[in-house]
């Protein structure tokens, strides 16, 4: 069997956000960012799954270079 995780990264919960000069984003520098809280339930019950039946776990995420940090 073979489970599939996609993970997000998001700024972290204590992180200050700011909008770009722009306006039209968050200014990402000098941000951390985590892997979504209910992504990380997701890759520990693909975990269990795999230790209980076998198989293989695969993790994927979308986004720019800093998400694959997050894999």
């Amino acid at each position: 069997m073979r489970i599939v995780v996609c993970l997000k990264q998001v700024p972290a919960r204590d992180a200050v956000l700011r909008l770009n000069a722009a306006g039209t984003w968050i200014q990402e520098t000098d941000i951390n960012f985590e892997i979504n809280e209910p992504d990380i339930y997701a890759l520990e019950e693909a975990l269990r799954l795999k230790e209980k039946h076998g198989g293989e776990v695969v993790v994927c995420s979308l986004g720019p270079a800093r998400a694959q940090q997050a894999i």
